[in-house]
């Protein structure tokens, strides 16, 4: 009996895995719209090839570089609080993005996407899952983890690109499924911050 105890999840290894699935899936929707509306993109924000090219280099550089700063980040501050800030931030950049501003004012997004998605979230969230269960279930939780983030990255993804191929999947379509990931950035946010616990792992002595 007590050996299958360990090897089930309690309510609150759940609850926390959903969290972190949605968390995970919702912060990389807005930061990767070119993978799936690459015209659109180009088409909304008056942008060339090139341009897109550089907004995407931004991200992808400063998210490399804050990597391991990330993970001195998620030592020292509440996993919760650092899981919340990334995705509340996320979204309100998402909002101005969706009013298709200059292309100056997009190197500020991307950069402000790629710090948040990196500095403040992915350690983070590594964190908050090791803490929601025994080292005997660890593998477990990081496979469920993944798992429920990419199931829910694709359910995601069709529903986005349905509201877009319903409203026509020109300029207005794209901001209407710009503002649906920037909603799903702060249900995550909400539920993050109200239901997800701080790990706690037990002090070890050589």
């Amino acid at each position: 009996m007590a050996s299958t105890s360990k090897t089930k999840f309690s309510s609150h290894a759940i609850a926390g895995i959903l969290i972190l699935a949605l968390s995970g899936a919702a912060i990389y929707l807005l930061p990767y719209l070119k993978w799936t509306y690459y015209d659109a993109l180009l088409q909304a924000f008056n942008l060339d090839n090139t341009q897109l090219g550089v907004l995407m280099g931004i991200f992808g550089a400063l998210s490399m570089i804050f990597y391991a700063p990330g993970g001195w980040m998620a030592d020292r501050f509440s996993a919760r609080k650092l899981l919340t800030i990334s995705l509340a931030g996320t979204g309100v950049l998402g909002a101005w993005f969706a009013t298709f501003p200059g292309f100056g004012a997009q190197v500020v997004i991307y950069a402000g996407w790629g710090v948040l998605t990196t500095l403040t979230f992915w350690a983070a969230m590594v964190k908050a899952g090791g803490g929601l269960g025994p080292s005997e279930q660890q593998g477990r939780l990081f496979v469920s983890l993944e798992g429920g983030r990419g199931i829910l990255s694709t359910v995601i993804a069709f529903a986005t690109l349905a509201i877009f191929t319903n409203l026509g999947q020109g300029v207005e379509g794209l901001r209407m499924t710009i503002i649906a990931m920037v909603v799903i950035d702060f249900v995550a946010a909400v539920f993050t911050w109200f239901f997800l616990k701080d790990p706690k792992f037990e002090s070890t002595e050589e």
